[in-house]
């Protein structure tokens, strides 16, 4: 994610990450999964293991990573998932995947069928809300971490006009494999969210 950011900035801005799940034992990790209605959002560890957590769960360790950064000096930040987080604040421009996908989409194809590819089952509720303006949507689950970029999406999407990726854990390979099984035009949210900061960054 970060090369792509890379590819497109060069080295002049410095780039600085930082993770909700920073120096959390496993435990703690455990203690942030969903339960009953709060909403599942899917990670990747260090160790390349992905995990679920609640969105409900982890705002106030996101807010946390945001204060730390503006007490550095950030000039721009930039939320690194594509859930809707309104409530995070911060006093620098704050860049959500979520709106920037979101009118991204709406700009280039106001009206017609939409798929959308999404790491589990129990995040279609979430995506309904979010692209409610092209219900109803055609639905394409694949784990972004899980190894390989093997997707059966040609069959599921192939009536689709406009095929999204909306996880920042989808890659470049992703999208190709989507784009050769479908034929259709394919956005990928890590792309999008990089050409806006590239935009804002100058």
């Amino acid at each position: 994610m970060i090369a792509g950011f890379r590819e497109r900035l060069g080295n002049e801005i410095e780039l600085v990450q930082r993770g909700a799940l920073d120096h959390l034992t496993r435990l703690q990790v455990a203690a942030l999964s969903p339960v009953g209605e709060e909403e599942p959002l899917v990670t990747q560890l260090r160790t390349g293991e992905a995990v679920t957590i609640a969105k409900e769960r982890i705002l106030e360790l996101m807010q946390q990573r945001i204060d730390g950064l503006q007490a550095q000096g950030a000039g721009l930040i930039v939320v690194l998932c594509t859930g809707p987080f309104p409530e995070l604040k911060a006093t620098v421009p704050l860049l959500f995947p979520d709106e920037v996908l979101r009118h991204f989409v709406t700009g280039v194809m106001p009206k017609g069928r939409l798929g959308v590819i999404l790491p589990r089952a129990d995040q279609e509720p979430m995506m309904n809300a979010k692209w409610d303006a092209y219900l109803p949507l055609t639905f394409l689950v694949h784990d972004p971490y899980g190894g390989g970029a093997r997707i059966g999406a040609g069959d599921a999407l192939r009536d689709c006009q406009l095929v999204v990726l909306d996880c920042m854990g989808y890659t470049a390979t992703t999208k190709a494999a989507v784009r050769d099984a479908c034929d259709t035009p394919v956005l990928l949210a890590q792309e999008v969210l990089a050409h806006a900061v590239e935009l804002l960054a100058g």
